[in-house]
Formats: C-alpha cells, sequence, structure tokens
C-alpha cells in the first residue's frame, strides 16, 4: 500500500509541477508584451513630443517651463496608471493559481480517500471468506466425528453387553474430545475476531492520520496565500502614499 501511495504521489507532484509551469510561462509572456507594448507606446510617444517640441521652439520660447511641467505631470500619471494596470494583472494571476492549487489538492484528497476505501473492501472480504473457511472446516470434521460415533453405536450394539459397555465408554471418550475441539475451536474464533478487531483499529487510525495531514496541509497553503496577498496589499498601499508625497 505504501509502495502504491508514494507512486500515486509522486505522479500526481509531477502533473502538477507541470500545469504550475504552464501557468508561468503564460503569465511572464502576458506581462513581457504587456511592458513591450508600453515601451513602444513611450518611445512613440517621446519621440513625438520632441519633434512637437523642436518645431515649436521659437514659437512657444516664453510658454517653454510651463509646458515642461505639464509634460512631467502627464508622465508621471502615466508612469502611475501603468503601475496600477501591473499591479492588478499581478494579483489577478496570484488568485488563478490559488484557485487551480486548492482545486488540484482537492481532487488528491479524494483519491485518497477512495483508495483507501477499496483498500479496507477487499481486505475486509479476505476477512469474511477465511472466517466462511474456518467454519466449514470445523463443520466438516464435528460431522466426521459425530458419523464416526454413529457407526461405532451400531456396531456396538450388535456386539452384545460387554460390546455396549465399551461403546458407553467409548461415548463418553467421543463427547469429551468434542467438548475440547469445540472449546479449542472457540478459543482460536476468538482469538481471531479479537486480532481483526485490531487489524481494523489499525487501518481505521491510519486512514485518519492521512487526511488528517492532507487537511493541515491545505489549511497551511491557504494561509501563505492570505499573508502574501496581505503583503502584496501592503506594498501597494505604501507605494501609493510615497507617490502621492512626491507629488505634492
Amino acid at each position: 500500500i505504501r509502495v502504491v501511495q508514494r507512486w500515486y504521489r509522486y505522479s500526481k507532484d509531477k502533473e502538477l509541477v507541470a500545469r504550475h509551469t504552464h501557468l508561468a510561462v503564460e503569465s511572464q509572456r502576458l506581462v513581457r508584451g504587456f511592458l513591450c507594448r508600453q515601451s513602444l507606446r513611450r518611445q512613440h510617444h517621446a519621440a513625438t513630443l520632441f519633434q512637437s517640441l523642436y518645431r515649436g521652439a521659437v514659437a512657444r520660447a516664453q510658454v517653454g517651463y510651463t509646458l515642461s511641467s505639464l509634460v512631467r505631470v502627464q508622465s508621471a500619471v502615466r508612469g502611475f496608471l501603468c503601475r496600477v494596470h501591473v499591479h492588478r494583472l499581478y494579483t489577478a494571476t496570484v488568485r488563478i493559481q490559488s484557485f487551480a492549487r486548492g482545486e488540484q489538492v482537492r481532487k488528491e484528497v479524494k483519491q485518497l480517500v477512495r483508495s483507501a476505501i477499496a483498500i479496507q473492501r477487499c481486505y475486509r472480504a479476505y476477512q469474511d471468506r477465511m472466517i466462511d473457511r474456518l467454519y466449514f472446516i470445523a463443520a466438516v470434521h464435528v460431522q466426521r466425528v459425530m458419523k464416526g460415533w454413529c457407526v461405532r453405536s451400531a456396531l456396538r450394539r450388535q456386539a452384545g453387553a460387554a460390546a455396549k459397555i465399551q461403546a458407553l465408554y467409548r461415548g463418553v471418550r467421543a463427547r469429551e474430545h468434542v467438548c475440547l475441539m469445540f472449546n479449542a475451536s472457540l478459543i482460536i474464533q476468538t482469538a481471531f475476531r479479537a486480532k481483526r478487531e485490531r487489524k481494523n483499529y489499525l487501518n481505521t487510525v491510519r486512514a485518519i492520520r492521512v487526511v488528517q495531514r492532507w487537511y493541515r496541509y491545505s489549511k497551511d497553503k491557504e494561509l501563505v496565500a492570505r499573508h502574501t496577498h496581505l503583503a502584496v496589499e501592503s506594498q501597494r498601499l505604501v507605494r501609493g502614499f510615497l507617490c502621492r508625497q512626491s507629488l505634492r
């Protein structure tokens, strides 16, 4: 069972790593494309602005300082809007990853529970078959003893008084032997049932521990995701405050 569980976990971990790698590559591709487009837009805007300033330098010489300050304000506002957009994209990516990881963990827990139930079902069926076989062997043995006793009793009745005395004596011995066998079978059955109950209890405890371990692991992952989100929100607030202070 441990070997099967280890192999199953290894396969699930490989699938999870592949999915996470694909998600990371897709996120990087989107962010890099967005940044490249923003860079081209800024370059085009800077070139256009330089040409307009160069061509209108003679006509707007008196308002140059006012125009340069307006351009600086516009660049600061556009940079702020760009950072806000990038932060929103990063937050959305983190949320999508958390949802995907949670769904994967829930599927793994369900699969483990199904595997444990199937193993328990097979083991209980094997125990039931062994018990039925023991009952059948005990019944056959008792029937063999009783049939032999009946045959010996019939022969003793035909033999006479001496044979009757011997038959009575042997019958007592046979009954004592049957009682001993019955007591021995009861002792064996009680020991076997106690051992089976202990095994069932140990299997139940192990299954509960496995489920608890996976539940705690999922809770820890959710807590780490929440802490990460709080840290990102705090950084966003502090950066916005500092940006407003620098604009003032």
